[in-house]
Formats: structure tokens, C-alpha cells, sequence
């Protein structure tokens, strides 16, 4: 569990949370409190229901996050990507609120150098 994702998101994304609980049909302030109890005295600490609360709603933000694929320099269909986010970029992807893997990062530079070099043609 990437911890230092899970104070990114609790400082600068907490509408994250709120959202994991809308879609799940929990409530908010469960879910937030989970997130903060982690973050301030570690998993251990939750008890009860938090545990299945941030198991579901919360570790999934923070463990195991797919690469949300990339859509083609011509706006074609998003391709689907089966590689996870390396567990130390993940703050990054967070803070640039862009979740692509390496691979899928590469393939998004290549086709935006492709789009500018034919812009200054």
C-alpha cells in the first residue's frame, strides 16, 4: 500500500474518496475517516467495519491502480491497458491527475512530439 499516495490524496484529492463512496453506496464520512485513520496511526488501528471499508473503497486508490490507457493521437478509442502503475509514480500520477503507464506515457509523448512537429509545419 503506497501510504505516501494515500496522504496525496487525502491533502489534494478527497473528492476521490467521496466519489469511491457515492459508487459504492457508503457514506462519505466513512470512508474519509478510514482514509485518515490509516494515514495517521497506520491499518492496524481500523477496526470493525472500517477494515472492510478501506479495503474497498480506499486500497484500490492506493494499491494494485491500473493504467487507465491512452487514447490514439486521433482520437481514437481508448486502448485498454492491462499493466498497473508503478507503485512510485503514483503520487505523480495523482498530482498530474494522469494515470498512464510507461508504456502508455511513451506512446502520449511520441504522439504529442508528432502533433507539435506537424503544427510547425
Amino acid at each position: 500500500m503506497n501510504v505516501n499516495a494515500l496522504k496525496e490524496i487525502i491533502e489534494n484529492h478527497e473528492h476521490l474518496l467521496v466519489e469511491r463512496a457515492q459508487s459504492m453506496g457508503l457514506e462519505e464520512r466513512s470512508v474519509q475517516v478510514a482514509a485518515l485513520i490509516v494515514d495517521d496511526r497506520g491499518y492496524d488501528a481500523l477496526v470493525g467495519r472500517q477494515i472492510w471499508v478501506f479495503d474497498n473503497a480506499v486500497r484500490p486508490l492506493v494499491e494494485d491502480v491500473p493504467c487507465s490507457g491512452y487514447q490514439g493521437l486521433f482520437g481514437e478509442d481508448q486502448n485498454e491497458c492491462p499493466n498497473i502503475l508503478d507503485d512510485e509514480d503514483l503520487v505523480e500520477c495523482y498530482q498530474n491527475e494522469s494515470f498512464l503507464c510507461e508504456a502508455c506515457q511513451g506512446n502520449a509523448n511520441s504522439d504529442s512530439d508528432a502533433r507539435d512537429s506537424f503544427m510547425r509545419e
